[in-house]
């Protein structure tokens, strides 16, 4: 589990090459963590998915999955609902940072 976040940092950070300054290397490590954290979750989603289709016999209730979309994990929303996520800390952190508020 830790060696494939490490991995993935490593390769980011090979292709990213030697311009990126020290806060934006963070910023991409913080990026990559949630990402990591989001494929977990979407594998345990799938898990719980499948177990569930056991138990019941296939018969689920439809939804959409969970997604990354670059800035935030989104949860898995049933259709015709709307998902609403507050603004990550880390980006309103950095956003702060990049106007000097932070």
């Amino acid at each position: 589990m830790g060696t494939t976040a490490s991995t993935d940092s490593a390769q980011a950070q090979a292709q990213a090459g030697p311009n990126l300054t020290a806060e934006q290397l963070r910023q991409q490590n913080i990026t990559e963590s949630h990402l990591h954290n989001c494929r977990l979750l979407s594998m345990l989603d799938e898990h719980t998915r499948s177990q569930e289709e056991g138990q019941d016999g296939g018969l689920l209730t439809p939804s959409c999955p969970r997604v990354w979309d670059s800035m935030a994990c989104w949860p898995p929303t049933l259709p015709n609902q709307t998902a609403w996520l507050p603004c990550p800390d880390y980006i309103y952190n950095q956003q702060m940072h990049n106007i000097g508020g932070a």
